[in-house]
């Protein structure tokens, strides 16, 4: 029997047919290898990227927060003024990390009627709700001879503490701190009293707790009604 010359069709063909299977296997084991390799640099750079990551999320959220407050503010000053009557801010922390500023409104246009009767304040808008937000108090800022750590607290509010049925919150909610925008545009947390300045202080909450992550204060002149926003990197202490 003669054996196949290398060089004869048959031969060529099987020595093709061999060495692309060959090729087939090594591509196999490449490809398995860099993929392992591709997601091992994966894990890794997410591991080293989430902290960055996590860290400007929660400061995109804490920028998203203080401006929602601002604004609010400035629509129930405005509202006070246009519909000339008191308008009552109520601030309250849930026992699951929310905080909740609730705006009403005076229908009478007087204080005398309690801030929980429902007939006699209406909701301006829908509730504010600031998931993982607490009220920080000790937050402070100061330059140039300005000091917030002298301003008033809407915790410090004369006006008697109330609950509010509302179909957005939470039974049992207790809102214990008020800001106060009478018919001229003035902000009060002593009713009939024309406060300095107005702090409002919040930072990142961990169980509810604020945890002085991702600080800011909104502070309003009482008299102009001026409202300004601090972050951190202004300087916040």
């Amino acid at each position: 029997m003669h054996s196949l010359d290398a060089t004869s069709p048959d031969s060529r063909a099987r020595q093709y047919s061999d060495n692309r299977k060959r090729s087939r296997r090594r591509q196999r084991g490449f490809t398995l290898i860099e993929l392992i390799v591709v997601m091992g640099i994966i894990l890794i750079v997410g591991a080293i990227s989430l902290p960055a990551i996590m860290s400007v999320l929660s400061g995109q959220a804490a920028n998203r927060a203080s401006s929602q407050v601002a604004g609010l503010m400035e629509s129930a000053r405005q509202y006070a003024m246009t519909q000339q009557t008191y308008v009552r801010v109520g601030i309250a922390e849930s026992s699951d990390g929310e905080t909740y500023f609730l705006p009403l409104f005076s229908v009478d246009g007087t204080t005398l009627a309690s801030t929980g009767d429902g007939s006699a304040w209406r909701p301006m808008r829908v509730p504010l709700v600031l998931p993982d937000m607490a009220v920080d108090n000790a937050l402070n800022w100061s330059d140039n001879g300005v000091d917030t750590e002298t301003d008033s607290l809407p915790s410090e509010s004369d006006i008697t503490a109330f609950s509010y049925t509302h179909g957005s919150l939470p039974s049992g909610l207790n809102f214990n701190a008020v800001v106060q925008f009478n018919p001229h545009g003035e902000a009060q947390v002593t009713d009939g009293t024309t406060a300095r300045h107005i702090k409002i202080a919040m930072s990142r909450a961990v169980d509810g707790t604020a945890v002085g992550e991702d600080p800011f204060i909104v502070r309003i002149a009482g008299a102009g009604g001026f409202i300004r926003v601090l972050r951190k990197e202004d300087g916040i202490n």
